[in-house]
Parts: C-alpha cells; sequence; structure tokens
C-alpha cells in the first residue's frame, strides 16, 4: 500500500517566524485574505503578533479556533469558514439593496408570481447555504407583500423554526453539531427567552408603522455589519 504525505508549497520556522508571517505571504503572491486555524492558546499569545504582521503587509484575515482533532468534519467547518468571509460581503450588499428597493416603497401585489416567490425562496437558500443565513431575504419578501405586521411576524417565526430544525438534522448527522456548540446553544438560551419576550413587548405596544421602519433598520445594520466584517476580515 502506498502513502502519500502533502505538504504545503513553503514551509518556514524559526525564532519570531509569526512576525514575518504577513511578508511570507507576499513572497508567494498571495494577498489574502487569509484564514488562520489555531489552538485556543496559540491565538491568545499570538494575536497581537498577527494583527500587527498582517496589517503591516495590508492583508485581511480571519481566526478559527480548532477543535483540537483532525477530522473530516473539522476540515468542512474550516472549508465553510473560508467560504464565508467572502460570503458576506456578497450577502452585505445584497441586505443593503433590498432596504433601498424597500425604503423607495416596493410593494408586491397579494398574491405574487409563481417566480417571484420562487425566486424569493431560492437566494434564502443560497445565502443559507453560504452563510447560514435565510433570514434577510424571507423577511425582504415579506416585507414586500401587503400583509399585517402580525402575519409578518407570524409567519417568520413559523419559517425560521421550520429551516432551524431541518438544518440541524443534516449537521448533526455530519458530527458538525458537537459538544462545545450544544453548551454555547444552552448557554445562550435564556438570553433568547428574554429577547423573545422583550421583542414580544415592543410589538405589542408600539405603533403598526413603527415596526416596518424597525425592519429596515435592523436589516440596514446587518448588512452594513456583514460588508465590515467581510472587508476586515473577521
Amino acid at each position: 500500500m502506498l502513502k502519500v504525505f502533502c505538504s504545503p508549497s513553503r514551509y518556514t520556522q524559526g525564532p519570531h517566524a509569526p512576525e514575518q508571517l504577513g511578508s511570507e505571504m507576499r513572497n508567494l503572491g498571495l494577498d489574502g485574505p487569509a484564514l488562520l486555524i489555531a489552538g485556543s492558546t496559540a491565538i491568545r499569545l499570538l494575536a497581537p503578533v498577527w494583527a500587527t504582521t498582517f496589517a503591516g503587509a495590508a492583508i485581511r484575515y480571519r481566526t478559527l479556533p480548532f477543535s483540537g482533532e483532525c477530522t473530516a468534519a473539522e476540515i468542512r467547518r474550516g472549508v465553510q469558514a473560508a467560504r464565508d468571509a467572502g460570503a458576506r460581503v456578497v450577502i452585505g450588499a445584497l441586505i443593503l439593496g433590498a432596504v433601498a428597493v424597500l425604503g423607495k416603497g416596493l410593494q408586491l401585489p397579494p398574491r405574487p408570481s409563481r417566480a417571484v416567490t420562487l425566486g424569493a425562496g431560492l437566494i434564502a437558500g443560497v445565502t443559507n447555504g453560504l452563510a447560514g443565513m435565510a433570514g434577510p431575504a424571507v423577511v425582504t419578501y415579506l416585507l414586500a407583500l401587503p400583509l399585517t405586521t402580525a402575519v409578518v411576524r407570524a409567519t417568520a417565526i413559523v419559517f425560521f423554526v421550520i429551516t432551524a430544525i431541518s438544518a440541524l438534522i443534516p449537521m448533526a448527522w455530519h458530527g458538525l453539531v458537537g459538544r462545545a456548540i450544544l453548551g454555547w446553544s444552552l448557554a445562550a438560551l435564556p438570553a433568547l427567552v428574554v429577547g423573545a419576550r422583550l421583542g414580544r413587548f415592543g410589538f405589542q405596544h408600539s405603533p403598526a408603522h413603527w415596526h416596518r421602519r424597525v425592519a429596515l433598520v435592523v436589516l440596514s445594520l446587518l448588512g452594513t455589519g456583514l460588508i465590515l466584517r467581510g472587508a476586515l476580515g473577521r
């Protein structure tokens, strides 16, 4: 049986090597963005060094904490993280474009054509596959319909529950849902419950015309944040 060892085209090791990381990438003709996969200790000790060396080389970068074991699931997670870094800018631009169109008064008929509905679903599916963000496309579609705010809210809640469950099953099947993710999810659950109650209180005690404005502001902030994170490589 043959054994094959694959390695990078260039390997650098020595004192103060992390300080030369940015220039080493430039010497290889790489201009980023870079994805650094490292353990928690390395990130804690070298984060300031990375910030300096990449700033000096004008290279955008982001870090991805290593789970501790090189598995097929961990490789897929790294590939997805690299894709997400570029996808954020595209999704952010789409969100801001949708907000601009809605702000100018775009409104769909009560029963949109099948092409429009399928188009919204396709965009939601693509953005969900790229970065797990199907919500903005669906919210934009709902805001463009002549629906009451109560119907928009109820429809969005049902959609998010169904998509979350449908995404959780294949993720768990492929081993992407580990103890760390479950732990963070359980830790965030109380905050989610409190946020849901606050949101319901605001919905019940605010004028109906405010709901659309708040939704557009939130979408604008989300789109801007995605573009900035993608541009800064975070």
